[in-house]
């Protein structure tokens, strides 16, 4: 792996855990919380690069929504919805807790995760792009 993947890598499962941390602290006494962020940890320590993978494709096919800050594509029941029911993995549990969470987020803390969204869209382009 080279250094500037390396870097996006890090940088990538880091803006994960940050999520992961907005999330713990609104919803601090859910133990599936903590269950979430031990699976998410687990993943990145037995392969750094399994979030990028699972998830990056997902934030490509919504980057126009993201891009757009289109929260109300996320917050409804629409496709994204069928992809969240199609696929089990951490990520997924992750997006349906800060979708569970996102009215009681104060606008600098929506501000916060959409810029983390905005980068987890930005890092897996660089990945792709560097993999190509």
């Amino acid at each position: 792996m080279t250094s500037n993947e390396n870097e996006i890598i890090n940088r990538y499962n880091n803006n994960m855990r940050m999520l992961c941390k907005i999330m713990k602290s609104k919803l601090s006494t859910d133990k599936n919380v903590e269950n979430i962020i031990i699976k998410l940890n687990t993943g990145i320590q037995f392969d750094p690069l399994v979030l990028i993978r699972e998830s990056g494709p997902y934030f490509i096919k919504y980057k126009e929504q993201i891009n757009n800050k289109d929260i109300t594509f996320f917050l409804n029941k629409n496709e994204w919805d069928d992809d969240i029911k199609d696929n089990k993995t951490v990520i997924m549990d992750i997006i349906n807790k800060i979708k569970s969470i996102w009215v009681v987020l104060n606008e600098n803390e929506q501000s916060i995760l959409f810029r983390i969204v905005e980068s987890l869209l930005c890092d897996y382009c660089h990945y792709v792009i560097l993999n190509k």
